[in-house]
């Protein structure tokens, strides 16, 4: 059995399958390699927002479109297990950026460049509407491991990032809005953007308490699995 759909309660391309598949996109981001005969079940968080992704899904082609977010400032503040900040916003994104040469010059004028690619480092402002929010924000900001942060909605030329973050500054806005200006470095090694489709909270926020079920009634149920 394999299903590929658009979770219900995250808007991730998502993936099911009974056996251990390869899934990649059409340009190489690869969130899942055959290794096991264990099922694989994993959401891709760095889908770009209102695009059509490809993916090639145990040698399927499929093609996925995460929603927009319904406000145009919204944010994707996420970290790599699936806990995300819901209401947060991105206030201008100018989608600042930096990188230095790690370029080495000896005495008598020769260089030498560094094989490997050096990984850009930036800052993001995050909004929070309300201290519920801003909760959410720092849960993510604060996770052991790397944070997914981008614009929420299709915005040219400013992609959504897997970044290591570095520090975070926070500070009271107008009208009890608390404004966080974030810090972060790429992160080259994790950025292939799968993550787990639920989450424990997931089954928590259901509110029917301790109950036997399955982990595909689970996702039928809280991420909307077709049948």
């Amino acid at each position: 059995m394999l299903k590929s759909w658009i979770a219900t309660h995250t808007g991730l391309p998502s993936f099911y399958s009974t056996n251990d598949i390869d899934i990649e996109t059409e340009n190489g981001r690869i969130l899942n390699r055959a290794t096991s005969t264990n099922p694989t079940i994993v959401s891709d968080a760095l889908a770009v927002p209102g695009e059509v992704t490809v993916y090639l899904v145990g040698g399927q082609r499929v093609e996925l479109v995460r929603p927009n977010a319904s406000d145009k400032r919204g944010a994707v503040v996420m970290n790599s297990n699936g806990l995300g900040a819901s209401g947060a916003l991105l206030v201008n994104n100018s989608d600042e950026t930096d990188w230095k040469s790690d370029v080495a010059i000896s005495e008598v004028g020769y260089a030498r460049w560094s094989l490997r690619k050096k990984p850009i480092s930036g800052k993001s402002r995050i909004l929070a509407l309300n201290e519920a929010s801003a909760l959410e924000v720092v849960g993510v900001l604060e996770s052991v491991g790397p944070v997914f942060i981008g614009p929420a909605v299709k915005t040219e030329n400013v992609p959504l990032r897997c970044v290591i973050v570095n520090s975070v500054s926070r500070s009271r806005g107008r009208l009890g809005r608390v404004v966080f200006d974030v810090s972060w470095t790429e992160s080259l090694l994790s950025a292939s953007g799968a993550i787990p489709i639920l989450r424990w909270e997931d089954w928590a926020h259901l509110g029917a308490g301790w109950q036997e079920t399955t982990y595909l009634e689970l996702l039928s149920q809280i991420a909307g699995m077709p049948a």
